[in-house]
Formats: C-alpha cells, sequence, structure tokens
C-alpha cells in the first residue's frame, strides 16, 4: 500500500472520529435548548432548573461514554492496523 493511500484510509477514519464527536456535541446541545424551552413553556420555576440540570447531566454523561467508546474504537483500529503493516526487510 503506498504512502498516500495510506494517508488518504487515516483522513477518512479521522474524519469519521471527529464527525461523530462534533455531531455527539451537537445532539447534545439541540436536545439541551428543546427540552429546556419545552419545560419553559410547561413549567415556570425551580423545577425547570432542576430538570434541566438532569437533563444536562445525562447528556454529558451520555457524551462521555460515546467518547470512550470512540477512542476504544480508535485504540483497536489502531492496533490492527499496526499489525498489517509489512515489517521492514533487511536487505
Amino acid at each position: 500500500m503506498s504512502q498516500s493511500e495510506s494517508r488518504f484510509g487515516d483522513g477518512v477514519f479521522l474524519g469519521l472520529v471527529v464527525g461523530g464527536i462534533l455531531g455527539g456535541v451537537l445532539g447534545v446541545l439541540f436536545v439541551n435548548r428543546s427540552q429546556s424551552s419545552a419545560n419553559n413553556s410547561e413549567n415556570l420555576g425551580t423545577e425547570t432548573s432542576t430538570n434541566t440540570d438532569q437533563v444536562l447531566d445525562d447528556a454529558k454523561r451520555s457524551l462521555e461514554e460515546k467518547i470512550t467508546q470512540l477512542n476504544d474504537a480508535i485504540e483497536s483500529a489502531r492496533e490492527r492496523l499496526i499489525n498489517l503493516e509489512p515489517k521492514p526487510s533487511d536487505e
């Protein structure tokens, strides 16, 4: 495999990882904003603040789990790629 093909594959993989993380963060922010405005229109007061804090904590925990899964997948893929690389021959 040529070096340019390897770089292309690395770029695609990195793009997928970054896109997944960015999509997760944007999704959390969007859900939080939607639920916050829905809670505000239904019930104004301290309960809304408590619900928002609960939603934020749940979203943060979920995002941390997804990041851990992505990091594990990256490490696994890196190990597989290292095992696939041909060892230099002594000539």
